[in-house]
C-alpha cells in the first residue's frame, strides 16, 4: 500500500507541483537517465526541506546507485540496509 501510495504521491507531485519541484518537463526530456534521476531526488528534497522545518533530506551518488534518506522519517530514522527500507519513498 506505501509503495502505490508513493508512486502515486510523486506523479502528482510532477504534475501539479512541477514549478514547485522546480521541474521543467521539457528539459528532463533531453538529460541523459543518471542527470535527470539525480535532478529528480535532489528537487524533491529541496521541496520537502522547503515546506517541512524539521525535513532533512541528503542525496547521495555512490558506486553508481543514489541514496536518498529523509533523517526526520518517523517510519524508519536511524534504520539501515541495503534494500530499501521505506516503502513511501521506495514507490
Amino acid at each position: 500500500m506505501l509503495r502505490w501510495i508513493g508512486k502515486a504521491s510523486f506523479q502528482w507531485a510532477v504534475r501539479e507541483q512541477a514549478a514547485l519541484l522546480g521541474i521543467a518537463c521539457v528539459a528532463l526530456k533531453v538529460m541523459p537517465r543518471k542527470t535527470r534521476a539525480k535532478f529528480i531526488l535532489t528537487n524533491i528534497g529541496k521541496a520537502l526541506m522547503d515546506t517541512n522545518p524539521d525535513a532533512l533530506v541528503v542525496v547521495e551518488d555512490a558506486n553508481g546507485s543514489f541514496t536518498y534518506t529523509d533523517y526526520g522519517c518517523a517510519i524508519c530514522h536511524t534504520r539501515t540496509s541495503d534494500p530499501p527500507i521505506c516503502y513511501l519513498y521506495h514507490g
